[in-house]
Formats: structure tokens, C-alpha cells, sequence
């Protein structure tokens, strides 16, 4: 009885505050057609002699229908495979370079395999970041483990807003009033600048535009990768770059979650400052 009490209790508290309600909020949903990384975290196969394969060779391959197509593993052993019910997945490996070919070791149904993540994250919410989907063979016991790693999303950069009441505003390097910021938005990903086609200003530049509150250009340069449903954590920089001598720093977001894109993104305030001179990062998904 305590115990839903005090379940009511924080539910209403979180409702008065804004807070989420509930951590089902942020379960991740797969969809048929989107694309999830996973990592390779373990592949158990024999050699002749019935013993452990060590460190294997391995490839990657999708087909659909007739058409075979190689996916590769690269070295960080991760994959980016899509949730279409029509596609079948083929490891394989080998013992080392001196054996010319590879040989099957586990055939994956992508329904399958979304089917077993998908109830696996229902199951285990607390998990994030961390699910995985295993494979065994019922003849010799080769194993295949596949742990998430995120789901592709793609945003845009629709507008970066600056309230005429905004601190950033009476900058004083900003006496000159015909003066227009020329704005510049940078993304990290867990600290590291997300690289793309940049310029000059610094890494990871992608997203410019002049104004105050100005629209950005509905370009492949203003497109970024953002996954969903792990415990990567973004920071958005906002610097002025217009000017011949430096950047001015305007402001920065961070502990950014990929579900957070999903709304418009306001900068943090000072407990006693007026919200409504935050400034606000709009992004929509493009797919």
C-alpha cells in the first residue's frame, strides 16, 4: 500500500515539475525500415578439433531474394543493419589467413533478430544502451552475439532563435547594432566533435547561418547522425563567426540524450534567470 502511495506521489510530483512521467518514455521503439548499429561483443566457433576459435576472420553478408550483397565488419566490429522483414543476414569466419574461404557459422532473419531486440529492451528497459540478441547453432553450438549499439537517426538544423532579451544580445562586442552574428552550430558525441564537411572556424562544423534568429539551409551539410536509445550524450556549441580576429562563444548544451531531438533543445538557465531568453535550437528528422 506504501508503495503505490508513494508511486502516485512521485507521478504527480514529476507531472507539477515537467518532469517525464515514466522511464517507458524513452524505450526505444524499432520500426520496420530503420537501421540499427550492433556490435559483434562475442562469436564462439570450433575448429576441426571441436576447440574454440580464438580470435576468427569473419564476414558479414545480407541477401534478399537472389541478390547477395557483403556488409563487411570493420575493426570496431560494428554493423549497421536494417529492420526488413525480407533480408537475411550469413556470418561467417575462418580460422585465420591461411585458409582461403570462409564458411557459414549462423544465418540471422532480420524479423528475427528486431523481433528478439525489441523484446528484449520491453523486458529489460533498465538495460539501455546494453541489449543483446544471441544466436546458437542446435547442431555444434556456435553462438553469434549481437549487442546495440543505437538507432539511425538523421536530423536537420531548422533554425537557432536568440530572444531580443537574451544576455548573448548586449554582448558588448556587439555595440555596433547593424552588426549580424554569423552563427555556427557544432555537435559532440560523448566530447568528440562529429565530423563532417567543415571549413576554417574549427571541427565538426557543419550547420552556418547570419542572424539572429535565422533559418539554416536545407543542405546534406546541415545533416547529422544522431543514434537513439543509448547512453551517448551530445553538446551543442553555438559560436559567432563572423568577425576577422576570433569566435565568440555564445553558448553551449550539454547531457543531450538522441531523444531529445525530437523537440526544440533551449539553452540552460540560471535557476533565477527568465526562460523565455534562452536561446532554442529547432531540428526536425529526416528520416
Amino acid at each position: 500500500m506504501k508503495s503505490t502511495y508513494f508511486l502516485l506521489m512521485s507521478v504527480i510530483f514529476a507531472a507539477v515539475l515537467g518532469m517525464p512521467l515514466a522511464a517507458e518514455e524513452q524505450t526505444p521503439v524499432i520500426k520496420p525500415g530503420d537501421k540499427v548499429y550492433f556490435r559483434l561483443t562475442e562469436v564462439n566457433i570450433k575448429d576441426a578439433d571441436g576447440k574454440k576459435v580464438e580470435k576468427p576472420l569473419l564476414q558479414l553478408w545480407k541477401s534478399k531474394g537472389s541478390e547477395d550483397e557483403m556488409v563487411g565488419i570493420p575493426k570496431s566490429q560494428e554493423v549497421l543493419l536494417a529492420n526488413d522483414p525480407g533480408l537475411r543476414y550469413m556470418v561467417a569466419a575462418k580460422n585465420d589467413k591461411k585458409v582461403k574461404s570462409f564458411r557459414p557459422v549462423q544465418e540471422i532473419s532480420s524479423a528475427d533478430l528486431f523481433q528478439q531486440l525489441q523484446q528484449n529492451i520491453q523486458q529489460n528497459p533498465e538495460d539501455r544502451g546494453k541489449w543483446t540478441v544471441g544466436f546458437v547453432s542446435s547442431e555444434d553450438g556456435e553462438s553469434v552475439t549481437f549487442t546495440f549499439t543505437g538507432i539511425q537517426r538523421f536530423y536537420r538544423l531548422d533554425g537557432v532563435e536568440i530572444p531580443k532579451d537574451s544576455s548573448h544580445r548586449s554582448n558588448p562586442q556587439y555595440k555596433d547594432r547593424t552588426r549580424v552574428p554569423a552563427l555556427c552550430v557544432c555537435i559532440d558525441r560523448n566530447g568528440v566533435p562529429m565530423q563532417g564537411k567543415n571549413w576554417r572556424v574549427s571541427e565538426g562544423v557543419r550547420s552556418l547561418s547570419a542572424g539572429w534568429q535565422p533559418t539554416f539551409p536545407a543542405t546534406n551539410d546541415n545533416i547529422w547522425e544522431i543514434r537513439e536509445g543509448t547512453e551517448d550524450e551530445y553538446s551543442i556549441r553555438l559560436r559567432d563567426v563572423n568577425t576577422y580576429t576570433h569566435e565568440i562563444f555564445l553558448c553551449g548544451v550539454t547531457e543531450i540524450r538522441g531523444e531529445d531531438f525530437k523537440s526544440n533543445i533551449f539553452e540552460k538557465l540560471g535557476p533565477d534567470a527568465d526562460k523565455t531568453t534562452a536561446v532554442k535550437f529547432r531540428f526536425s528528422l529526416i528520416k
